[in-house]
């Protein structure tokens, strides 16, 4: 510690003997710095951080793309990543390599939401539809009150929301009295039957995080579109997110989804199809091979469905780079400072050099 102290007022003794250089050498080094922590700070938030959930890296997400919102048919050359509500219970039911598979909505609902008994007009906040098992994926349980559970997500169950910690915070004062209180969403009667977590902003980094989420039971009375998502088995609208289990492995249970995927496909192609259309051999080969095609790719989630990763990844890394060249270029000129300061204290210091430069200087002989 003494040689460090030693050496650190040293340095400052020289830099205060050149205020200019060292101004120079400080601005210069304060740039490049700046810029790498900068863009290292946005790269951490969007790439690096994991969601705030029990054993993020046991999360995969079934699918390797953005597709959004509702599709019907094949996917981005057979690579699956939007799912029916009936797919998706099939898959649910015959995956033993996941201890949970939760299905959510790839897109925000608008909710008009008033708060029983309140004198104001409906508020609109955000809303997102998910399965009843969608917190027990996460390993999530309530803040205050309870989580949904697989009995909330079904027909007939009374409609119940979850409300996040931000907007009850927010918007709420965080009322105790929230918590098991009726709320009217799009003009349905909820009971509000518990709180996120603080710091769980949903499944997606968004820019706006849900305020509300819903089981996906409720889908015809939250969306209001006809025909209804839920009840249509060719319309694929749910991202898939899966926690798996410690000895299962990541091809085994891929190979396994895509199996199922295809028989799945066959099946209800197959009952669709009119007599005309299963004796004509020519089509069924085609629509063999066409599904021969179709498969699930599992990718990591446990910084949740990577959108914006996927969608900004190729700018971040190019800003890394520029960021870091412009470090490497601030350090080499500073090198490039201290040497030409070096060599012109040198050059100062030297009487030889003085008195050659003296010996050699060229002079007028008088006549």
């Amino acid at each position: 510690m003494g040689a460090l102290l030693q050496d650190l007022r040293h340095g400052l003794r020289m830099l205060a003997k050149n205020p200019g250089f060292a101004a120079v050498a400080v601005i210069t080094l304060a740039l490049g710095i700046g810029a790498n922590t900068a863009i290292f700070t946005l790269v951490d938030a969007i790439m690096l951080k994991s969601l705030p959930v029990a054993n993020p890296k046991q999360l995969y997400r079934l699918g390797d793309n953005d597709n959004c919102c509702v599709m019907i048919g094949t996917q981005n050359g057979g690579s699956f990543v939007l799912y029916s509500y009936q797919l998706y219970e099939h898959l649910r039911d015959h995956s033993p390599e996941f201890t949970h598979l939760a299905a959510f909505t790839p897109f925000l609902a608008d909710l008009s939401v008033r708060r029983s008994g309140a004198s104001g007009p409906a508020e609109p906040y955000q809303g997102e539809l998910v399965s009843g098992n969608y917190f027990e994926t996460f390993g999530l349980g309530a803040f205050a009150g309870r989580v949904f559970t697989s009995k909330d997500d079904t027909a007939g169950a009374p409609p119940v929301a979850v409300m996040s910690y931000h907007t009850w915070q927010e918007h709420f004062g965080l009322d105790p009295a929230v918590i098991g209180g009726a709320f009217t969403i799009n003009q349905v009667a909820y009971t509000v039957v518990g709180i996120a977590p603080p710091g769980f902003f949903g499944d997606t980094l968004r820019s706006d995080p849900p305020d509300f989420w819903v089981p996906l039971s409720t889908e015809p009375a939250v969306l209001g579109r006809l025909p209804s998502l839920l009840h249509s088995p060719k319309l694929e609208w749910l991202y898939v997110i899966g926690r798996l289990k410690n000895n299962a492995g990541v091809l085994q249970a891929q190979s396994h989804l895509t199996i199922e995927l295809q028989q799945w496909l066959w099946s209800t192609g197959y009952a669709e199809a009119t007599p005309e259309q299963r004796n004509d051999k020519t089509l069924v080969e085609r629509y063999r091979q066409e599904i021969g095609q179709q498969h699930i790719h599992l990718t990591p989630a446990g910084s949740g469905v990577d959108k914006m990763q996927t969608d900004y990844a190729a700018g971040l890394r190019l800003l890394m780079t520029v960021a870091g060249l412009v470090l490497l270029i601030a350090c080499a000129n500073i090198a490039n400072l201290f040497l030409a300061r070096h060599r012109g204290a040198r050059h100062a210091r030297c009487p030889t050099r003085r008195r050659h430069q003296r010996d050699f200087r060229p002079q007028v002989l008088s006549q």
